[in-house]
């Protein structure tokens, strides 16, 4: 019995010496990520052991393929006891785990040889997104997660962080730029307009043909609120109806004005300060709207000089409409803007005819 009762106290301690702190530690080595391009929001930084995570997002309806961001990974060893004998040196290697998923990490250098413990270094880390193996490309639908995970080994004589994990993650856009579409008079004193009046001479010279509207001139006018988290920039098509071309000095026809805040069709005429920019035509292209901040376009039109009625549109309403497309300087052309709503915008006004 005696016997048994010794054997007990020899086992408590044991085990009290190890949780005093007693029991040997090798050295360890802290890996912190700095220079994260893309703003990731990064979670365990420099925690040993454990897994670092880079959370990136992607607000596009799709992940576009190529180049997508670098991170720098910088470690240290710290030195443990007894330290750790290091020999003619011990490899520390940075690998990919998993190759041939939607994400690559390129590591330069991927390699280095650990002499002592102080040292410290630092590998510039490449993302990139790819197809699969089988050449296709990553999913598209909304939240879609694309991970890539980069294996730290020191080997089992220094401790290190087990690995650090990239994710990627699809979001699709929300609409955040708002577009309206509508017409004034050139003068904004009659305010936005429902219906207009035409004047059409049923005999003499200009028998048949339009001769005067109320008002004479008009606006054409598109305004866009940016209410996105950052500064946007496109090309912005205005397309008058057939019925109407610009008045005026056609270089000076279309002027365009920037105010902070968001703005609407209420109390659009406060964001016109100053002169304005002028536009050479119908086109604006890279125009950029900086995040809470609106644009609005006015184009001063007409109805064309001795239009026959015959060619007004036959539903007695002109139409209006306007293009956000996303590649900038572009002629207009190419895909449309993806945050824009609506987009393509439209409006119409309505005609009544005068026979005089």
């Amino acid at each position: 019995m005696q016997a048994s009762i010794n054997k007990v106290l020899v086992v408590c301690a044991t085990v009290l010496a190890v949780a005093t702190g007693t029991a040997s530690a090798k050295d360890s080595l802290v890996v912190t990520v700095t220079n994260a391009a893309g703003n990731p929001v990064i979670v365990n930084n420099g925690q040993v052991p454990g897994t670092i995570q880079l959370l990136y997002t992607v607000n596009a309806p799709t992940f576009a393929t190529g180049y997508f961001a670098s991170f720098d990974v910088e470690w240290v060893i710290n030195q443990g006891s007894p330290a750790t004998t290091y020999g003619t040196g011990l490899t520390f290697e940075l690998k990919q785990d998993q190759q041939g998923g939607y994400v690559d990490l390129v590591s330069s250098p991927d390699t280095f040889l650990m002499t002592t413990a102080g040292q410290h270094g630092k590998s510039t880390v490449t993302v990139y997104i790819s197809t699969d193996k089988g050449g296709n490309l990553p999913p598209t639908a909304d939240g879609t997660d694309l991970v890539g995970n980069l294996k730290l080994d020191a080997g089992n004589e220094v401790g290190s962080a087990t690995s650090i994990q990239v994710h990627i993650r699809l979001v699709h856009p929300t609409e955040c730029l708002k577009v309206y579409d509508f017409i004034t008079d050139q003068d904004f004193t009659l305010g936005i307009l429902s219906t207009t009046n035409l004047n059409v001479p049923s005999r003499g010279a200009n028998a048949g043909k339009v001769t005067s509207s109320q008002p004479g001139q008009f606006a054409a006018n598109v305004l866009i609120a940016n209410v996105c988290a950052n500064d946007q920039s496109f090309d912005l098509g205005i397309q008058l109806d057939g019925s109407f071309t610009t008045s005026g000095n056609p270089a000076s026809a279309v002027k365009a004005y920037t105010a902070n805040g968001e703005f609407d069709t209420s109390d659009f005429n406060t964001l016109m300060t100053g002169t304005g920019t002028t536009f050479p035509n119908l086109c604006l292209q890279n125009v950029t709207v900086p995040a809470g901040a609106s644009f609005l376009a006015t184009v001063h039109s007409k109805v064309k000089d001795s239009w026959p009625q015959s060619s007004l549109p036959v539903d007695k309403s002109f139409d209006f409409s306007a293009t956000l497309y996303d590649t900038v300087n572009a002629s207009c052309s190419g895909p449309l803007e993806t945050l824009a709503s609506p987009n393509p915008t439209s409006t119409t006004l309505p005609f009544t005819i005068n026979g005089i």
